[in-house]
């Protein structure tokens, strides 16, 4: 009984972890791609020319 929810909370750990980290992944890549973007007009052509491509395909 006690293995099972020494599992249960190492499994959880674990998926916090991950989706920690995933969180913080997006978030500074959300924050690259707004400074981007920001710097110059050339990032809303870059982006523009994106969604065209993967509407394309």
């Amino acid at each position: 009984m006690s293995s099972s929810i020494g599992d249960t909370i190492n499994s959880i750990g674990t998926l916090v972890t991950v989706v920690s980290d995933v969180t913080a992944n997006a978030a500074l890549l959300g924050a690259e791609m707004t400074i981007a973007v920001q710097s110059s007009t050339i990032g809303n052509w870059a982006s523009l020319v994106a969604v065209l491509v993967i509407g394309i395909l």
